[in-house]
Order: C-alpha cells, then sequence, then structure tokens
C-alpha cells in the first residue's frame, strides 16, 4: 500500500460519523498517532478527555510534542467530509498552520473543508491534489484491473476510463462486473453517466452476478460499520469469516483493512452505500435482527459503545437504554457529551421516563450551563427513580446544579446527608468533589478540607480529572476563605498547574482559582493580569 511503501511513518486515522464530536474526533486522532508515539499518546490522551476535546488545548499540545520529536510523520485524515463540527475544523486548520516541518498532514475528503484555503494558499501552508488529478490514465486503469484488464483492448480500457471519468472505485467495480461479463468489450459500451449512475448501473451489474454466499453475507453486513471474522460469522449466523473475509478483501479492492494484522475491515463507503440500498430493498424487516445481533455480539465483547449503537438501530430502545447505565457515564468520562447526547436524541422521549437517562440529559444541560433545564431533568429522574436505585447516584449532580443555581443552602443540606453516611470514601470522587464543594461556598473549610482530601484520593486513583481539578479549585477557595493567604496562594497554584496538565487550563470551572490567584497575588500587575483572566474564563 502508499502508506507501507512511505520512509517515514505514516499515521492513518479514518474518519467515522460520530467523529463530529469534538472528544471522539481528537481521541481517534491521537490514538492514531500514538500507535508510532506510544509517549505522546500517554501526554495527550488524558489532555483531551480533560479538556472535551478543545481543540484550543489539545493543537499546542500536540504541535509542542511533534516538534520535539525530530522523525517526520504522515498524519492522513480519511473521510474528512464527514465531520462537521466547527470546532474540530478550526483545529484541524490551526494544526496544519502550526505544523512543525516534520509533520506532513494529508486532509482525504469528497468536498472542499472550510478552511480558510485562500490564506493557506498564500502561506505556502497547503499543496491541493484535485479530483482531475486523480483520474486514473489508461496505463493506470489497466494496472488497476488487473486480470481482467488483460481482456480488453487499449481502446477500451481508454474507452472504460472516460466513462467512468478515470475514477478509481468506478474502475474497480468495473473490474469485478467484468470478472463474470461473458463480452468484456459490449459491458465496457454498455453504460455512460456521471458517478451515481456508474455506481448503479455497475452495482445493479456486481449484485446480480455474485456468488449467492458472497451476496448474502455482503448485504447481511452492510449494517456494520468495521467488522471482522467472527463479527461476520456473528451477524450472518454462519461460520468461517474470517477465511471468506481475507479471501473476499484479496479479490475486491473496496473491502479496506483496518489494521496491520489484517483482523479489522471496512467496506468503501461506496460500496457500503450499495449493500446497504440493496439490503434495505430485499429484506427490510431482517435488518432489525441483524442489528440486534451485531448489539449482542459487541455487548459480549465489552464494547458497550457500539452495542447501544446497534441496539437503537435496531429499534431497541428499551435495550439501548439498559446499556446506557454504563456507556452514558463513559461518555461523561471520556467528555464525549456531543455524542451522549445524540444517543439521548435517538432514545428519544422514551429517556424521560428513564431514570438513568432523565439524569444523564441533567448532567448534559448542567455542563452546557443551563441549570433550569438540569433542574428539570432531575425533578424528572425523581418522578420515576426505582426504588432499588441508590439515591446517592443523583447526588453529584443536585449538589453542582444547586450551587450553580446560587443555592448553597440546599446545596449545604445534601452534603450534610451524604457525609452523615460515614461512606464518602467509598463514592465516586464527583460526590466527594460536589459535597467539598458545598461546604467550600458554605464557608465552612474544615469540612470541606476534608471532604476534598477524600475527592484528590479518588479521582487520582480512577483518573476522573475534572473532578480532580474541581476539587482543588475548591481547596484553594476553602483557603483563603479561611484567611490563610500563603496556603491559599500555594493551593490556586496548585489547581491551575493540574488543570494545566490535565487540558483544563481553558475550563470555565478553573475561573475561581484564577481569581483566587489574583487576589493573593503580590505584585500589582501579577494580581490585574489574573483578575482579567478569571473575567474572560
Amino acid at each position: 500500500s502508499w502508506a507501507a511503501r512511505r520512509p517515514e511513518q505514516v499515521a492513518w486515522m479514518q474518519v467515522e460519523d460520530t467523529d463530529s464530536d469534538p472528544a471522539r474526533f481528537w481521541s481517534s486522532l491521537v490514538a492514531a498517532i500514538a500507535r508510532h508515539r506510544h509517549d505522546l499518546g500517554a501526554h495527550l490522551a488524558p489532555l483531551v478527555v480533560g479538556s472535551a476535546g478543545d481543540d484550543r488545548v489539545i493543537v499546542p499540545a500536540l504541535v509542542n510534542d511533534l516538534a520535539d520529536d525530530s522523525e517526520r510523520l504522515v498524519l492522513v485524515i480519511d473521510d474528512y467530509h464527514l465531520i462537521n463540527d466547527i470546532t474540530v475544523h478550526r483545529g484541524i486548520e490551526r494544526l496544519i498552520e502550526l505544523s512543525p516541518a516534520q509533520l506532513t498532514t494529508v486532509v482525504s475528503t469528497r468536498v472542499d473543508p472550510p478552511f480558510r484555503l485562500g490564506r493557506m494558499r498564500v502561506r505556502n501552508r497547503v499543496s491541493e491534489v484535485r479530483a482531475h488529478e486523480l483520474r486514473f490514465a489508461v496505463g493506470e486503469a489497466a494496472d488497476l484491473l488487473g486480470s481482467v484488464g488483460e481482456q480488453l483492448t487499449a481502446t477500451a480500457i481508454d474507452d472504460l476510463c472516460v466513462r467512468t471519468e478515470g475514477w478509481a472505485a468506478g474502475l474497480v467495480l468495473a473490474g469485478l462486473s467484468l470478472e463474470r461479463a461473458p463480452e468484456p468489450a459490449r459491458f465496457v459500451q454498455a453504460f455512460r453517466g456521471d458517478d451515481q449512475l456508474v455506481v448503479s448501473y455497475l452495482g445493479d451489474e456486481l449484485l446480480a452476478t455474485m456468488d449467492p454466499d458472497d451476496r448474502r453475507r455482503m448485504l447481511e453486513t452492510s449494517v456494520l460499520d468495521r467488522f471482522n471474522g467472527p463479527l461476520i460469522d456473528a451477524v450472518t449466523a454462519s461460520t468461517g469469516g474470517s477465511q471468506w473475509l481475507l479471501d473476499a478483501a484479496v479479490r475486491n479492492q473496496l473491502i479496506v483493512r483496518l489494521d496491520n494484522t489484517g483482523e479489522w475491515f471496512r467496506y468503501h463507503h461506496l460500496l457500503r452505500d450499495l449493500l446497504a440500498l440493496e439490503a434495505k430493498r430485499t429484506f427490510p424487516e431482517r435488518l432489525p435482527e441483524l442489528h440486534g445481533r451485531a448489539a449482542d455480539w459487541f455487548a459480549a465483547q465489552g464494547d458497550r459503545g457500539q452495542a447501544v449503537e446497534h441496539r437503537l438501530a435496531a429499534g431497541d430502545v428499551a435495550g439501548g437504554m439498559d446499556l446506557m447505565r454504563f456507556v452514558g457515564s463513559d461518555l461523561l468520562g471520556q467528555g464525549q457529551i456531543r455524542t451522549l447526547q445524540r444517543l439521548l436524541e435517538r432514545i428519544g422521549v422514551a429517556a424521560s421516563d428513564d431514570a438513568v437517562c432523565a439524569m444523564l440529559w441533567g448532567w448534559c444541560e448542567y455542563l452546557g450551563g443551563r441549570y433550569a433545564a438540569a433542574q428539570h431533568w432531575l425533578d424528572r429522574a425523581s418522578d420515576v427513580w426505582p426504588p432499588i436505585f441508590d439515591p446517592m447516584l443523583a447526588m453529584p449532580l443536585r449538589i453542582n446544579v444547586a450551587l450553580g443555581r446560587g443555592d448553597v443552602a440546599t446545596a449545604l443540606e445534601m452534603a450534610r446527608t451524604v457525609t452523615a453516611k460515614g461512606d464518602l470514601p467509598t463514592r465516586p470522587a464527583e460526590l466527594a468533589t460536589a459535597v467539598g464543594a458545598a461546604y467550600t461556598w458554605a464557608g465552612l473549610a474544615p469540612e470541606a478540607r476534608e471532604s476534598l482530601a477524600v475527592a484528590v484520593v479518588k479521582a487520582t486513583l480512577d483518573q476522573r480529572f475534572t473532578a480532580h481539578t474541581m476539587a482543588l479549585v475548591s481547596m484553594a477557595i476553602a483557603e483563603l476563605d479561611d484567611g490563610d493567604i500563603a496556603a491559599a496562594r500555594s493551593a490556586a497554584a496548585t489547581a491551575l498547574s493540574t488543570a494545566q496538565s490535565f487540558g483544563l487550563a481553558g475550563y470555565h470551572g478553573v475561573a475561581p482559582a484564577v481569581a483566587v490567584s489574583a487576589r493573593t497575588a503580590t505584585e500589582a500587575e501579577q494580581a490585574r493580569v489574573d483578575a482579567v483572566h478569571a473575567v474572560d474564563l
């Protein structure tokens, strides 16, 4: 392959439909680079989570890490047209502008990305390869077609290039159909049109002449974004999927390998669209069953994120909501709020009758600064809360929402209820952080220190970066309120350095620590700078 022949290391990121969530996009990009630069991945992965995919945090850190490594790297972002998030576009444009000389970024897309391309051209920061430059010439088309092309004259291959406009995917589809065509030359003359017409025609030809077992497996697996042998067996209720997949990938260049071991594959988007349309036309009533089998397989492998996607695609909302009990907290912890919202939107009105989904909606609203909406979802969760559920599960959100709305008295009452149980060290870090914050804003420094110390220990063990940072922020406030200026200055510095290391330096929740730094500064100019920064946050 092209990547294998490159002298440089090549980090390949295959963009998927769900990657418009900034946290998911940057996690995937960092993971792609980390396959070659392990230390970079270890450093940047927490930044992505902590900043919830904030490009303003991630891109400078990524550029600095890459600049420290003199080895050349090519970063390929394939199918970039699937991204529709403005912050991701902003981040990639910034990455290209700031790239060190040893990094080359290749953006593969069907449409122009919304970058300031004119500015990038003037600054010589971009080289463009347009569609006409990618069209296959006759000799290249003959090489691509391989043994099939040997059946055609040079004139026929030239005609095929004209009719497909030298389009590689169209040529591959033509080759697959030509393998079974009794009169190859007549086949070449039989179709005309643009990309869509070529796809439609060749799709009909390909599917009509395909081996029945191959056709069945490919149609049934069109419900999958990616697949391996065992997954194919599970979805198609057959055996031998691994060998079939390897054989099919050799014959069909539109089955794309995703890893170096040849375990995971995907269909080229063109072929998958074709297969999905045909599956919907041929057996629409079976699609929920196929998605259900995929959900079962992913759940058994521990991949609940993929499992919930297939449960919802199967129309199994109840099954999807059951999985959200696990997936929702994971997405919150990874900062993938957009993905969480998308899943909740797919669940629809049923979310309001499920305590966990209602609480997850509450977290989404709270993190967006919409405290009244968060309270609405909390109230809804209370209305449908099952007796077997521990009410402490909702307490972190309850306390945070109360504080966000300025109701310190209610937050303090709830904090004391939690403390009275005596089991705070066994609870999630978010609860200890919320309890400590309630005591802090109530002016109860000793109680705050005790709860926040628990929060820091728990957050460190569980790698809960936001809870860790916010516990330190509350510590700084508590020390200032208690009148210990030196301790407050030190605590604020610790909070801010920790926030920086977790990628949370730009998070609005850090503003109080910056304000404490301003209040305890020994120089007037530094105090002014910190005060302005706190207001900006």
